[in-house]
């Protein structure tokens, strides 16, 4: 009995200097230099260094690595002097750290470093782009290593954030049929560092060092600033360290439009319907977002009404040729980016001109998910352009990618492998992110702007209609009319009684299958165009050539990435180009010039059916406008037909 109660003391006693064990010896977190080989002053400015940098990183970063790392300077290549080259981004002549499998407990940095440690945040060598000092180069590298220990710690419930599908998709990287990821981005210009593309796991630590040390990281890169904070429940800047840059520039223009996430009721994914050519066969998958006018108090169900104000991101191939190549598309070499449009510009190109109805269905997202997936969008289009692939990489994989970026792993939605537009649709539908019932009421659906039906549906087949018992049966149905020579439609206009021409409501249907043959000729001037640019033989071939490639330059300064002169992400007001506007009314101007020329290019047949279907026109509108003015005036003036 005696010898148990001695046990039981000795045990109790050992348990309880376990607690006196000195912290060094327990399993937390420190950077501890390796001071072997350095001098005193050496040793001093290295251990102020790694005080401060791990005086900056997350508390959840120090509890999950959980162990002491080694931070050792070492010559890591032949390299003596460090010199970094800046072009469209920073890149380092030499290693400046790295982590081995071999000693995963060990952060070794180049020993040239020292000397810009010693001489401090302030003192240390400068250079124009990137961290802008070897000190903060020094952090920055430090940083992406504990990154990189980070990740490849055993997270409890989770994997590495650089292995997740979902923050993979919102970097570009996309998942290949076995194993790994493909980088989808060819654009190196507004890239923080050149190494984000080379993988996941260095794409997440050279973002970690801009998280951690860039105070205009929240608007550069919004979207990952919200992945990193919700990663490491952890924010190192506030709110107020820099003002953001929510704008984008219209593709049909240079002016800029500013998509504040908090202004956004809705996103939709919009679908246009299977065109007639090859390229659009599938149809064509978008973006709308719903973003409530600047006067609506409160974003809600009304700002579906605010379509002046609704933009689509739409991702397509970014074609300077001025005739598009099959061959060019089925082999990546166009660039697919993400352009953005108003959604009146979207409905005139396909519904009017193309003649291709709209289906818009809101996505079932969260906040969060609707402000991340604007976010994202804003940032891609200042730094994305991949190369776009007819079959594997098109507008339908792209909006799905876009998609599935704001939806965590365990997401239905984020296994999507879907091709085309209507493949996204079905795979929206069955993760649930879509409802579908918003169509089931197809003229409430019209209404409600989810419907938004082909041009020819909408107006063109009641107008032809309405007027077909003044149109010869030799043209069955709309299509035929609209096909018809100029001449041939005004001889039907001159043949209308002239009683009809005092009703504006039968003006009002001719004006509108006119405006509708005009843009089928500008169709065919555009393919007359095509043919006269490869000619070789026509006069005007050499003149429309050099004018041509003018264009395609001035076009080229108006790309993102050239419009923004320095930094990465979503460029700041600062570094956006003063000239936009400039550039866009010489292009403007050379464009006119380019449809002067070709006018003289143009055989006798072509400019009259031009000149006839302007003069058309011209005419059923002052007709129209007449009777509106004053219709009793007008009705006691017909005796004859209008045009002569």
């Amino acid at each position: 009995m005696l010898y148990t109660r001695v046990a039981q003391f000795v045990i109790t006693a050992l348990q309880a200097t376990l607690w006196l064990v000195p912290a060094a010896h327990a399993t937390t977190f420190s950077l501890q230099l390796d001071s072997a080989n350095l001098t005193k002053e050496e040793e001093r400015a290295a251990a102020d260094f790694i005080r401060t940098l791990e005086s900056k990183l997350p508390p959840k970063m120090k509890s999950v690595i959980g162990r002491p790392i080694q931070v050792r300077f070492s010559r890591l290549d032949s390299t003596r002097n460090l010199e970094v080259t800046c072009g469209t981004v920073e890149k380092e002549g030499f290693v400046a750290g790295k982590v081995t499998q071999s000693d995963p407990d060990t952060i070794l940095l180049h020993s040239g470093l020292l000397r810009e440690l010693s001489a401090g945040p302030d003192g240390s060598r400068k250079f124009a782009c990137g961290h802008k000092n070897f000190y903060r180069l020094a952090q920055a590298t430090l940083a992406h290593e504990l990154l990189h220990v980070y990740d490849s710690t055993k997270h409890p419930g989770s994997r590495p954030l650089s292995a997740r599908e979902q923050y993979q998709r919102i970097a570009g990287w996309r998942p290949r049929l076995l194993i790994g990821a493909t980088q989808k981005n060819q654009q190196p210009a507004r890239l923080a560092h050149p190494y984000e593309l080379t993988s996941p796991q260095e794409h997440s630590a050279v973002n970690f060092e801009s998280f951690l040390l860039d105070p205009e990281y929240r608007c550069r890169r919004p979207a990952f600033q919200r992945i990193f904070s919700k990663e490491f429940d952890f924010e190192p800047f506030s709110a107020a360290s820099c003002e953001p840059n929510l704008a984008v520039m219209h593709s049909s223009s240079a002016k800029t439009t500013k998509i504040d996430p908090k202004r956004v009721y809705q996103v939709h994914y919009l679908m246009a319907e299977p065109g007639d050519d090859s390229s659009s066969g599938w149809g064509h998958s978008m973006l709308r977002f719903v973003i409530c006018a600047p006067e609506r108090q409160t974003v809600g169900p009304d700002c579906l009404k605010d379509v002046d104000h609704h933009l689509v991101v739409s991702y397509r191939a970014n074609v300077s040729d001025f005739k598009i190549s099959t061959w060019k598309g089925l082999t990546g070499k166009y660039p697919s980016q993400p352009f953005v449009f108003k959604l009146k510009d979207i409905i005139k190109e396909y519904s009017q001109t193309e003649l291709r109805g709209l289906t818009s269905i809101p996505l079932k997202l969260t906040e969060n998910q609707k402000d991340l997936l604007v976010e994202d969008q804003i940032e891609q289009f200042w730094v994305y352009s991949g190369s776009y692939y007819f079959l594997t990489n098109n507008c339908a994989t792209e909006t799905r990618d876009s998609i599935a970026s704001v939806v965590d792993d365990s997401h239905p939605f984020i296994r999507s492998r879907a091709l085309t537009p209507g493949g996204v649709l079905e795979d929206l539908e069955k993760a649930k992110l879509t409802d579908l019932s918003v169509l089931k009421n197809r003229e409430k659906a019209i209404n409600q702007g989810y419907i938004i039906p082909s041009y020819e549906e909408l107006a063109l087949n009641q107008s032809f209609e309405s007027l077909r018992a003044h149109i010869p049966k030799e043209y069955r149905n709309v299509k035929d009319f609209l096909k018809a020579p100029a001449a041939a439609r005004a001889k039907v206009y001159r043949a209308l009684p002239a009683l009809l021409w005092t009703r504006d409501d039968i003006i009002a249907d001719f004006i509108i299958l006119e405006s509708q043959a005009s843009l089928v000729l500008d169709e065919k001037l555009r393919k007359e165009f095509f043919r006269l640019l490869e000619s070789k033989e026509h006069p005007s071939s050499k003149n429309l050539a050099r004018l041509a490639e003018n264009y395609r330059r001035l076009q080229a300064k108006l790309q993102p990435w050239s419009a923004a002169k320095s930094g990465y992400g979503i460029p700041q007001h600062r570094e956006i180009d003063p000239c936009l506007s400039e550039h866009q009314a010489t292009l403007n101007s050379l464009g006119e010039e380019i449809q002067e020329l070709m006018k003289s290019a143009y055989d006798e047949p072509l400019n009259q059916e031009i000149a006839e279907t302007e003069t058309s026109l011209r005419q059923l509108l002052r007709w129209w406008y007449q009777i509106q003015e004053n219709p009793a005036q007008i009705r006691a003036r017909v005796k004859s037909p209008i045009l002569p």
